[in-house]
């Protein structure tokens, strides 16, 4: 298996935890929510390091970079409801499935981008909003 198919494996396992995540906070399973981002986290991690041995492998960079991908900024109160969780999670599985078409293009640090706009913890307090 090449070192860019372990990194398109770990962004599916990402987007497959991400869409239980927004399963769980659909049903109200905050407990088990706030346990599958703790998986989520961790394919994540995995990703990005992957992604970093790619732009190794590569060498020198030759594409430039993109902006970020921004995730959302809400301007009014904080998120309190399954609805805005939920949202959050969509936008996440968005980022994820950029990131995997990034990295098929060997578009490492815009894939790397792509998931770092997405590590905000934003989805974390959301969810333990709705728990409290």
């Amino acid at each position: 298996m090449t070192t860019k198919s372990i990194c398109i494996q770990d962004l599916n396992a990402a987007i497959a935890f991400a869409k239980q995540l927004k399963v769980n906070i659909a049903q109200g399973k905050y407990k088990q929510a706030i346990d599958g981002i703790s998986d989520l986290l961790f394919v994540l991690g995995r990703a990005l390091t992957c992604i970093n041995r790619l732009e190794f492998i590569r060498g020198k960079k030759t594409i430039p970079s993109i902006a970020p991908i921004p995730t959302a900024k809400s301007k009014t109160a904080p998120a309190r409801n399954r609805a805005e969780c939920i949202r959050l999670v969509d936008l996440a599985i968005s980022n994820f499935e950029t990131a995997k078409r990034f990295v098929q293009q060997g578009r490492y640090e815009d894939a790397e981008n792509a998931i770092a706009a997405t590590l905000t913890g934003k989805i974390l307090r959301c969810v333990n909003r709705l728990r409290s």
